[in-house]
């Protein structure tokens, strides 16, 4: 029996029925949506069913034959059924298409109302379809009209060279606009070697990018940097920490090649660039709470005593349950140079802010508000390392808005995005000072062999978070968790200011601490074991 017939073999001849038929085909994965073409294959099958002589396909006809003398059917295709006599009497072929209506079943209801769902679905599926397409097409045209604006604008400022001749930009100062460009059809997703522009899908602004943006990397190179095989590796306890992050970047990989990543996968991309972040909740799925409980105990940088002298925080403390009882609120200045700054970080943060917090700023109003008074301690006459604050970058647009660096190499990276900022938006930025950090240990590493630490301060919206990084065990980056706490943005958040003061206080010790270490070291030294431990792609 062919396999056509299936239905017809697998259902009891007195339960045989159009609706039934179809009803079997809808669940078969060959199903075609289409009543002309199933009631074709209706007509494929009883054309089968009729070459066969088995006794099954006899006992077949026979109920055929008793379905046809139906009273409903009957009256259908009464016609046709007179007819077969005068020509012959060849019933078995006018039942075969007395079985198999040319046009759509009206007069069957059962059957006309599955055929309304399928179309119904049909219908709406395409339509959606063409919503997705739409709205992929527009999206392309617009980023297009875009890339060519900004050709326009370029060609049109661009300066005589024999002007800018004596002004060369570094690699790092160059405009992500002056970069070779490439479009999205050079690089379709599905090939393994794709675009070297690292995380950096087009020119086109990263906030003018969805969520669902897939982001393009070089899969070929990393995956060859992870066939290398780690000669120090990271143990707590019983728990292999290095070969089960390995496993964790193999599959990553695999997935990456296998449908792409986007921005929501942040800690996949991380994975590919050998970043392992230490946070709560544990955001890799081959620990046990137990086991990264047990793990993130032994981060270095844990705070073991407050980061305010009690004398302070009291001062704090009182002055906050002043403002709580409508009294006045001025915190007075200590007899000593801590005290005095502490003080002057609270009173110019409280007296520069609103009642009630903007509901939109600019990221430099946002830091000149609330990032800059109480990031004072950064400011000490007496410091390792230069300070920037909210300076441009030649060439470029972005800005550092707070950054510590010895000798041109950054110590402290930062990210700020005001109030009101999008999930997407705080992505990207924790992506990119994540990435920083590690450019950064790979410059201390090559030009004075250490010590091989970064620190990373993100402030999104309201939430401030810091991390540090260390490369201590081969092509693992650690991203240590340090301190999460609130910004003061409005009168009604100041009893957070202690936490907020504190945070940046034990920031700068630190940061001091480290850029001290770096800055005193010799340029003449002797490779240390941590250079065979660099990773460097992907790049940016």
């Amino acid at each position: 029996m062919s396999k056509k017939c299936s239905y017809f073999l697998e259902t009891p001849p007195r339960n045989y029925s159009f609706l039934g038929f179809y009803q079997y085909r809808r669940q078969q994965s060959d199903f075609t949506f289409s009543f002309r073409k199933e009631a074709l294959k209706l007509k494929c099958d009883l054309n089968e069913l009729m070459n066969d002589d088995s006794e099954e396909v006899k006992t077949a006809e026979s109920s055929m034959c008793a379905l046809l003398s139906d009273d409903c059917v009957s009256v259908v295709y009464h016609k046709i059924l007179s007819c077969a006599h005068n020509y012959g009497g060849h019933l078995r072929t006018v039942h075969l298409m007395a079985c198999v209506p040319v046009v759509r079943p009206l007069r069957y209801h059962d059957v006309r109302v599955f055929w309304n769902v399928i179309e119904s679905y049909t219908v709406s599926s395409n339509l959606h379809l063409d919503k997705v397409m739409t709205a992929r097409t527009v999206m392309h045209g617009t980023r297009n009209l875009i890339k060519t604006a900004i050709k326009e604008v370029n060609r049109t400022l661009k300066p005589d060279e024999s002007l800018v001749s004596n002004n060369k930009l570094d690699d790092d100062d160059v405009t992500p606009s002056r970069k070779k460009q490439r479009t999205d059809a050079e690089f379709p997703p599905s090939t393994s070697v794709q675009t070297s522009t690292i995380f950096k899908p087009d020119n086109v602004s990263t906030e003018e990018l969805g969520d669902d943006e897939e982001i393009k990397f070089d899969l070929t190179a990393i995956s060859m940097e992870l066939k290398r095989e780690p000669m120090v590796k990271w143990e707590v306890g019983c728990i292999n920490i290095t070969d089960r992050f390995r496993c964790y970047q193999e599959d990553v990989l695999k997935k990456a090649e296998r449908e792409g990543l986007k921005y929501e996968n942040i800690y996949e991309l991380l994975a590919l660039s050998s970043i392992m972040v230490l946070c709560w909740p544990c955001p890799y799925p081959m620990f046990t709470n137990q086991e990264w409980e047990e793990i993130t105990k032994t981060n270095p940088y844990t705070i073991s005593e407050p980061p305010l002298p009690p004398e302070i925080s009291s001062s704090l403390h009182d002055v906050v349950n002043r403002y709580l009882i409508g009294g006045d609120v001025f915190m007075e200045c200590g007899n000593t140079e801590l005290n005095r700054m502490v003080a002057l970080m609270f009173n110019n943060l409280y007296y520069g802010i609103t009642e009630v917090a903007p509901s939109k700023l600019s990221e430099e109003e946002h830091c000149e508000m609330f990032i800059y008074p109480i990031a004072r301690s950064f400011r000490k006459s007496k410091k390792e390392y230069e300070l920037k604050l909210n300076r441009a970058n030649v060439g470029s647009k972005t800005r550092p808005d707070l950054s510590c660096t010895v000798n041109g190499v950054p110590i402290l990276n930062s990210e700020f995005k005001p109030l009101g900022c999008t999930p997407l938006q705080r992505k990207k930025d924790k992506l990119k000072v994540q990435l920083k950090a590690r450019k950064s240990i790979n410059q201390q590493l090559k030009s004075k062999g250490g010590p091989g630490e970064a620190v990373m301060f993100l402030n999104m919206g309201d939430s401030m978070e810091s991390f540090f990084m260390d490369l201590k065990y081969d092509g693992l980056y650690r991203s240590w968790s340090f301190l999460t706490t609130k910004l003061v943005v409005d009168k009604a958040t100041i009893p957070l200011a202690g936490f907020a003061i504190g945070h940046f206080m034990a920031l700068e010790e630190r940061v001091e601490k480290i850029a001290k270490d770096f800055k005193y070291r010799s340029s003449q030294f002797t490779p240390p074991a941590q250079m065979s431990f660099v990773r460097k792609l992907p790049e940016n």
